[in-house]
């Protein structure tokens, strides 16, 4: 079957997706996170930047960076403005935030899109299950690099020892801890992943939460030279003992939707 066909008719079918239903029962007891909210934008992507700001909670923090033209709408919460690599500027806005105990860290890129109830859920099955990093799947009408990033309609969450740099991460506060900053010897990031993925060595848990879907409308490196970006790319392979970045996007475990409780200690993974 086409590809095309098949994409079609797994999004024509979103609408039975239980996974969603069934995680806000087991989770009536679980509160949403304190949150601080980073995002680097480009001015032609600001509707969709604003998008993403109206489903924070209302206590959130937010640092924004505009690579181009501040946006008068977004002006409030961008902190400064000219071009610059992605690591350098995410760890400039990180650090522009009054440092308080407990709170979680949303990494954003300014093309990417979720609902309100699938924001808040994301981040309390995240607090639920334990994850460190984590991010939401991709729906089938996403762009993404990765095919492992793509939803899968019979999981909650899947960990193991892989989430993606973009384009939307949280980070627990002990891993914004352990993760930050950034290296900024990598270029535009290419290969931060490879060093994320030692983590569950030392008790952190990565996952994808397939529960939520986002839907991520940009292509992969169109603003900047691909080409460049393997450079730093096969140094981060070199360093992290990798030949492929793929051999790295490894699963540990699941928990499935016919499970009452994810089958993994939420303190160690088991």
């Amino acid at each position: 079957m086409n590809i095309h066909w098949r994409i079609a008719i797994r999004q024509a079918f979103q609408w039975c997706h239980v996974a969603p239903v069934v995680a806000n029962r087991i989770l009536a007891e679980t509160e949403m996170p304190q949150i601080d909210f980073v995002c680097i934008y480009r001015k032609r992507n600001r509707a969709r930047v604003s998008k993403m700001l109206g489903v924070l909670p209302t206590n959130a923090r937010v640092a924004l960076w505009a690579l181009d033209e501040i946006d008068a709408e977004l002006n409030a919460k961008t902190i400064g403005n000219g071009a610059g690599q992605r690591p350098e500027l995410i760890n400039r806005l990180v650090a522009s935030f009054r440092y308080e105990d407990g709170r979680w860290l949303i990494m954003s890129d300014d093309d990417v899109v979720i609902r309100a109830k699938q924001f808040t859920l994301w981040l309390r099955l995240a607090v639920f299950t334990g994850l460190d990093l984590s991010q939401p799947s991709h729906l089938p009408i996403s762009r993404t690099s990765w095919n492992i990033g793509r939803q899968r309609i019979s999981t909650f969450v899947r960990i193991g020892r892989w989430v993606e740099q973009g384009p939307l991460v949280a980070f627990s506060p002990r891993a914004r801890g352990t993760c930050f900053p950034l290296r900024e010897d990598f270029g535009m990031g290419w290969g931060l992943e490879l060093g994320w993925a030692a983590l569950p060595d030392k008790g952190f848990r990565l996952g994808i939460v397939d529960a939520v879907g986002m839907r991520h409308y940009g292509r992969v490196a169109v603003d900047y030279d691909r080409r460049a970006q393997y450079v730093f790319l096969e140094k981060a392979q070199a360093e992290y003992g990798y030949e492929n970045i793929a051999d790295a996007q490894l699963e540990l475990n699941r928990w499935s939707i016919w499970q009452s409780q994810p089958p993994w200690n939420p303190g160690l993974l088991t």
